[in-house]
């Protein structure tokens, strides 16, 4: 009966009194946020026949965050971003017009790289905590095809997954009264590097991006 006894005190403990204990050590951060991306995926290719350049700006994505505290300064965070980003395709043709007409047009590709993340906080014990992180991003663009106003379209990626290192910098801002609510004003500028494979070129390409993210988050 007497281990029983102090079994039961143990569970009520554990029910009635940590809670407490962990609201002032929070161990998760959850952030929606929205983002604007800068997507690099210029490109020129010049033969005897056409001269050819993919263009590439800024973009809208919204994505979601949560991150887990091993301790006060670090943390496992997985990110889930979802966007598509404009292609300005142009060919320029040294050809007659009815063989191979010059053209300008643009398409879309999808853009959804799920990141795994390891932040150090750099001001843990601050009302403002600012963080760096080093993640690897795992990117899913879909298939996407050029038009062609001569034949059929062209395709230029494979649904293939890709992937790539990449890094951010984030800071979390405390809201409410004297900055102790649970909710946090979060931002981070993000940048990776991830690859492209093309069907009509048999090399892997690189494009690079980088992310703006502003949104809300809680802690927990």
């Amino acid at each position: 009966m007497k281990a029983v006894r102090i079994v039961t005190l143990i569970v009520l403990y554990s029910a009635l009194i940590q809670p407490a204990t962990a609201a002032a050590e929070d161990r998760w951060n959850i952030r929606l946020y929205g983002a604007i991306l800068f997507f690099d995926a210029g490109r020129s290719d010049v033969t005897e026949f056409f001269a050819a350049d993919i263009t590439s700006g800024s973009e809208l994505g919204v994505g979601v965050g949560a991150e887990y505290l091993l301790t006060k300064r670090w943390g496992v965070e997985v990110n889930f971003l979802f966007s598509a980003v404009t292609l300005d395709y142009k060919i320029e043709s040294f050809l007659p017009p009815e063989i191979l007409p010059s053209y300008e047009t643009e398409f879309d590709i999808d853009y959804r790289p799920i990141t795994l993340g390891l932040n150090y906080h750099l001001t843990p014990s601050s009302r403002v905590d600012f963080y760096l992180g080093l993640m690897y991003a795992y990117v899913d663009y879909g298939s996407e095809f050029i038009p062609n106003p001569i034949g059929p379209p062209t395709p230029v990626i494979l649904k293939d997954d890709d992937s790539g290192w990449g890094a951010q910098l984030g800071i979390d801002v405390p809201l409410g009264e004297q900055g102790r609510g649970p909710w946090i004003l979060a931002a981070t500028v993000k940048f990776h590097s991830s690859t492209v494979h093309e069907l009509t070129e048999p090399d892997i390409r690189s494009n690079d991006l980088e992310l703006v993210t502003v949104g809300i988050g809680r802690r927990f």
